[in-house]
């Protein structure tokens, strides 16, 4: 996969690069602090290496399908597919979801009703076919949530990458992120810096966020 993307930075001055990012703080139960910022730091970086960029923040459920609809489509064609997302998510059964702002989630079943699966959410990038994908979740933070679901299981599950796809975490497997921004602003500090290939920014950036937390990003 490192290969197919090994492009990002400056190599494609001219090409079509598209990116979402969606930044969910606003919740009732477990409000978080810095999705806001980590998508604005996302923001200007990708902006500046020129992506075009759709932002979301504080999505519900019908905002964050109906933002990963319309980016479906946009990324239909693209060199790279950038989707970054920022605020709780949480594995049910095996499954790994992203909470809207605005979710009931009484039982465990319920996730499925009110939440967005986060395989869904990467069937309509790499459904696109674009060159390349690009999936960065920076989430995994305490699931609010935790008592409507008989799971222990923190944090996220592993995904599997379709080909064309690397897909990042803000944390190890079954592990919790903290919410201070660490890892955009790490993220972001690497994106700009040139001559850089894919690899070596996500490389960069595990290595800068384990300095600064306790956190072990993953790709």
């Amino acid at each position: 996969m490192w290969a197919a993307v090994a492009l990002l930075l400056p190599g494609l001055a001219h090409a079509q690069r598209v990116a979402l990012l969606i930044g969910n703080a606003a919740y009732q139960a477990g409000p978080l602090r810095n999705p806001p910022n980590d998508v604005r730091e996302m923001e200007g970086a990708l902006s500046a290496i020129g992506f075009k960029v759709q932002k979301v923040l504080n999505a519900n459920q019908n905002q964050m399908k109906r933002a990963l609809r319309d980016f479906g489509t946009a990324a239909q064609g693209a060199e790279v597919a950038l989707l970054y997302y920022s605020g709780h998510a949480t594995q049910v059964s095996g499954e790994n979801y992203l909470l809207p702002v605005g979710a009931t989630i009484e039982k465990e079943a319920d996730y499925e009703v009110e939440a967005v699966s986060a395989n869904a959410a990467l069937r309509q990038i790499s459904g696109a076919r674009p060159k390349a994908a690009i999936v960065v979740l920076d989430a995994c933070r305490d699931n609010p949530h935790a008592s409507a679901t008989r799971s222990t299981t923190k944090g996220l599950g592993r995904m599997d990458a379709p080909t064309g796809t690397a897909i990042a975490f803000a944390t190890a497997p079954n592990t919790t992120a903290s919410d201070d921004g660490h890892y955009a602003r790490v993220l972001a500090q690497q994106l700009r810096q040139p001559g850089q290939e894919l690899f070596d920014v996500f490389r960069n950036t595990s290595a800068e966020v384990r300095r600064l937390s306790r956190q072990e990003p993953r790709v």
